[in-house]
């Protein structure tokens, strides 16, 4: 009998204890999923960080884009031009100059 009792009460020392290491196990599941999801939730706050400072250096480059055309750009119209700009003839010139036959 006491071989009986000792295996039977081996086999309940082993069920304890696999028992005990698949808490373990659950618990450390549940830690691993919640770091993944922590580490999912910052990559996503980076990507959305990246994404804004991606669009305020779009809105900066078209602002200076536009600044810069803005810049070049003459101040009159092609009403006002004047006629006498060097290597441009006035609007709606013809040419004077007749070509030999």
């Amino acid at each position: 009998m006491t071989s009986t009792t000792s295996v039977y009460d081996h086999f309940l020392q082993v069920l304890v204890v696999d028992g005990e290491e698949e808490e373990e196990m659950e618990e450390e599941k549940k830690l691993k999923e919640e770091e993944m999801e922590e580490e999912k939730m910052e990559e996503e706050k980076e990507s959305e960080e990246e994404e804004m400072e991606e669009e305020k250096m779009e809105e900066e480059y078209r602002s200076r884009r536009s600044e810069d055309a803005t810049h070049h750009q003459p101040t009159w119209r092609a009403e006002e031009a004047p006629t006498s700009v060097r290597g441009q003839r006035s609007p709606g010139a013809k040419c004077k100059r007749k070509w030999k036959k």
